[in-house]
Parts: structure tokens; C-alpha cells; sequence
């Protein structure tokens, strides 16, 4: 029987740069390298590399199959998707394993039989990405059934059925396990969302202090605005007052604010749909009859 292998790794979070590019062509002439992928199919010879050391450095999915009844998957997720408790608790002696570097687990599930050749012989690893790699995702969302399915499947394989090693766990065990992952799913969201906000904050934070640049100018802008009379650009000079009350509240004072919108109201305050406008975002107060 001829030696077969096949390696496929994918990057999903980030592209591959000319520079990692440059260093995988340099390992493999043959391969099929993208900015998301290396393929290559060995007959003879070996990877020259380090699978592991790739997943670290490159690429977030890797699909290993070999004709001698062995196959593998190894998924990159950053740590903050799981702790090392849930890890542990899907972990065995020979199927499922995990690795972590300084900002990532290494995720690996490894099936090595001795005598299914005739499925090996039919399959030889590719289409088995494209299956696989959507797993990665479930298990950021939070959704554990992917390492419970295949702790599950691997146990009813390699124990006897008449004799049964590995004890089986409890109702109550599995409602707790679900109740952690719950929880887990929860804090994850958790942290998405506030690192979301965050970013949000920042990004609007930045455009702020570019209206503070020139307080002057984005005033000029609102009364030419307010001076066309139609409804439009009233709701422009509404959303640029807005903006303009939060970068004076940034950069400088909510007085300095007040005073400068005195002054724009002197020239605009007969305009009554503007006025009612700015009354409603709660930067004017008109007055009573």
C-alpha cells in the first residue's frame, strides 16, 4: 500500500501576509498557498514544519488525514472562549487534547485506528474542511455540543461494550455541566458586547475631538443649515448640535456650549420647526406662551 497524507490549513480571523506567505512557499514548493490557506498532499516525504507551530504562528483550522487510519483536527480559538475547567472536562487520554499559547487554545481531536483501511482508502481529506471548520464557530458562540458529541462518540469506541470503563455521568451532572456553559456563554457575551461598546466609545471619542479642532467652523456649517429653512436641514443642524454638545462636554465646557447656542438662537429662534427640533433633543427649552 503507498503512503498517502494530506494537510489543509485555513486562516479565518485574519489573512495570511505576503511575509507569512513568503515563509510557507519557502517550506513547499508544491503546495497550493492563498492569503487564507495551505493545501498539500504528500506521497512520498513529509511536512517540512511544525504543524503545531503553525496553528500558533498562521492559521485558525488544520485537517490532517493519513492512509495508515489516522486523522486529525486541530481548531484555534482565543482563550477568552473557554477556561481550562470546561477544557478539562471533555479532555481524554488519546482523542481530545488542548494546547495554549499566550492568547489562544489549540484545539485537538485525533482518531488513529488499526484496521479501518477501507474507509481510509475512500476518503483523503478533502471536503473534510468545509464540514468541519463551521465547528469553530459554534463553539464561540458558546454552544459545547461539538466537544460533548465527540466525547461521547470516542467513549462508545473505544470502551467494551460489556464492560464499560468510563462512568457515566449523572443527570444532575449534565444539567450542571449545561448550567456552566450557560454561564460561560453569558460572560463571553459579556465581554463581547463591553469590548464592543468600547470600541464604539473610542471611535466616536476621536470624531468629537475633530470637531473640537475648529468649534468656529461647525458653528458657520449650522447656521448656513438653519438658513436654508426646510425640513432636511433642520434634522442636520439638529444632529450636528448633538455632536457639537458632546465634543464641548469632551473638550471643553457645557457653558461654552450654552453660550454659543444663545448666540445661534438670537439668529434662528423665529424658525419654529427648528426649534422644536432642538427642543426635543433636549438643547433648547422654548419658551412658554
Amino acid at each position: 500500500m503507498s503512503e498517502y497524507q494530506y494537510y489543509e490549513f485555513v486562516a479565518i480571523d485574519e489573512p495570511l501576509t505576503p511575509k507569512q506567505m513568503a515563509e510557507l512557499r519557502a517550506r513547499s514548493s508544491r503546495a497550493s498557498i492563498t492569503p487564507t490557506s495551505f493545501v498539500n498532499e504528500y506521497q512520498w516525504g513529509d511536512l517540512k514544519g511544525d504543524p503545531v507551530d503553525w496553528m500558533r504562528r498562521y492559521f485558525d483550522a488544520h485537517i490532517y488525514v493519513a492512509n495508515w487510519c489516522t486523522c486529525l483536527l486541530c481548531l484555534r480559538v482565543p482563550k477568552s472562549a473557554f477556561n481550562a475547567e470546561i477544557l478539562r472536562d471533555f479532555k481524554t487520554e488519546t482523542t481530545f487534547s488542548f494546547k495554549q499559547t499566550k492568547t489562544h487554545w489549540l484545539l485537538e481531536w485525533m482518531l488513529d485506528e488499526s484496521d479501518n483501511y477501507e474507509r481510509f482508502a475512500e476518503e483523503d481529506g478533502r471536503g473534510w474542511m468545509g464540514r468541519l471548520a463551521p465547528l469553530r464557530y459554534e463553539l464561540l458562540r458558546g454552544d459545547m455540543r461539538p466537544l460533548y458529541l465527540g466525547w461521547l462518540a470516542w467513549q462508545r469506541e473505544q470502551q467494551p461494550v460489556a464492560k464499560p470503563q468510563m462512568r457515566r455521568r449523572t443527570v444532575a451532572e449534565l444539567y450542571k455541566l449545561a448550567v456552566s456553559v450557560a454561564e460561560t456563554r453569558k460572560k463571553q457575551e459579556a465581554v463581547r458586547r463591553k469590548k464592543a461598546d468600547a470600541k464604539q466609545q473610542a471611535k466616536r471619542e476621536t470624531y468629537l475631538r475633530t470637531l473640537a479642532a475648529d468649534f468656529d467652523q461647525c458653528w458657520r456649517i449650522a447656521d448656513e443649515q438653519a438658513a436654508r429653512g426646510i425640513a432636511s436641514a433642520y434634522d442636520e443642524v439638529k444632529r450636528a448640535l448633538v455632536d457639537l454638545s458632546d465634543a464641548y462636554a469632551l473638550c471643553a465646557t457645557r457653558t461654552d456650549f450654552d453660550r454659543k447656542l444663545v448666540q445661534f438662537m438670537v439668529r434662528h429662534g423665529k424658525r419654529g420647526a427648528l426649534v422644536r427640533r432642538l427642543a426635543d433633543a433636549g438643547l433648547w427649552k422654548k419658551a412658554s406662551r
